[in-house]
């Protein structure tokens, strides 16, 4: 478990790939993410990867003007249905399609990046659609 702020930042400056795949996987308390949110923004990149990310943090990030953050929490982030659901319309395509790529993506959600402006992203949202649907049986 990471224990505070500190303990993040040795984890994330190790040198080597446990302490920094440790610093991705390890929960922490909330309190504990809002002080390393609050130290270490270089990191909310990484921090957004971290399973026990609190929604509300990975929700601010979602709404970042830098794409790269709104990309990862569409791709990782523990986010609220509010926050999916503006990512779903974002500006940028390679947003909409991380979010077309998650698992826990409902089928409303998936259906509607079906119909998207970019070809990329509908076509994505169309294949991983059908294959969530169920398969009729020729005959019955």
């Amino acid at each position: 478990m990471i224990r505070d702020a500190f303990h993040y930042a040795e984890m994330m400056n190790y040198g080597d790939l446990r302490g920094f795949q440790l610093a991705l996987t390890q929960p922490a308390k909330d309190s504990v993410w809002q002080d390393i949110y609050t130290r270490y923004p270089e990191w909310h990149f990484w921090m957004l990867q971290n399973p026990s990310f609190p929604t509300a943090l990975a929700d601010t990030l979602a709404n970042s003007d830098d794409v790269r953050l709104r990309h990862m929490a569409a791709r990782k982030g523990n986010l609220s249905q509010q926050r999916l659901e503006q990512l779903i319309i974002d500006n940028e395509p390679a947003v909409r399609l991380a979010v077309s790529q998650r698992a826990d993506l409902n089928s409303q959600h998936r259906q509607r990046l079906c119909h998207d402006q970019d070809v990329d992203v509908a076509a994505y949202a169309r294949r991983h659609f059908s294959l969530d649907m169920p398969q009729q049986v020729a005959g019955f």
